[in-house]
């Protein structure tokens, strides 16, 4: 599953009924999108450890993508985790 950033730029096409479930929504999808990088990498992994018959440059492709998928979402969390503190300060 390729990330897509452009849909998540955009947003829905239509607004949803609350604002708060379609963020929810958008979060969920994005999680299940990088576990499925991760669990399809770790599978090629495995795969190349038991001596299958696996493309090198998948396995390792699939590594790197699983990575930048992680690390996005990472700076992703830390980015809302900054917003929200700052909104904290300001109600101070």
């Amino acid at each position: 599953m390729r990330i897509e950033l452009n849909a998540a730029i955009a947003g829905p096409a239509a607004p949803p009924s609350s604002a708060g479930a379609g963020f929810g929504k958008l979060v969920s999808e994005h999680l299940a999108g990088v576990n499925d990088l991760q669990v399809k990498s770790d599978g090629l992994t495995r795969a190349f450890a038991a001596g299958e018959d696996v493309n090198l440059h998948e396995m390792v492709l699939s590594a790197e993508e699983a990575r930048l998928a992680m690390e996005f979402t990472l700076q992703v969390r830390n980015k809302l985790i900054d917003a929200y503190q700052e909104v904290m300060r300001m109600q101070l």
